[in-house]
């Protein structure tokens, strides 16, 4: 059974760390969604607005381009140029956060898949 005086010693710990490091540990959580932007078709370069997110200590951001669930470049301000690799494929992204208290990922995929600019209407 935990004594008063033990209930003291965690407050004061809790406190001090507070103090120290302004808001206690935490594990990394998503609190919004990103978004691909642009045109999805050939000849054109799309780009994402990253998801925003917690955690204490800050976490370790990464992102990378998904091409059919497979991942691909480093998500970056230069965007991903649609080329004809990217023909029938459904693009999307794949972040992952990680800090001492530990990871999320989440991945965004665009709702249809890159149409061919050759075929018939």
């Amino acid at each position: 059974m935990r004594t008063k005086h033990d209930h003291k010693r965690n407050y004061a710990n809790v406190m001090g760390y507070l103090g120290e490091h302004g808001e206690l540990p935490a594990a990394p959580t998503f609190t919004s969604e990103g978004v691909i932007t642009g045109t999805l078709k050939v000849g054109q370069t799309i780009h994402y607005t990253a998801s925003t997110y917690k955690g204490h200590p800050d976490p370790d951001y990464t992102a990378v381009w998904l091409t059919d669930g497979e991942p691909g470049e480093p998500v970056d301000e230069a965007g991903l140029y649609l080329d004809t690799e990217h023909i029938g494929a459904v693009i999307g992204v794949r972040e992952r956060l990680r800090n001492s208290q530990g990871r999320a990922v989440y991945e965004y995929h665009a709702l249809a898949p890159i149409p061919d600019p050759d075929a018939e209407v």
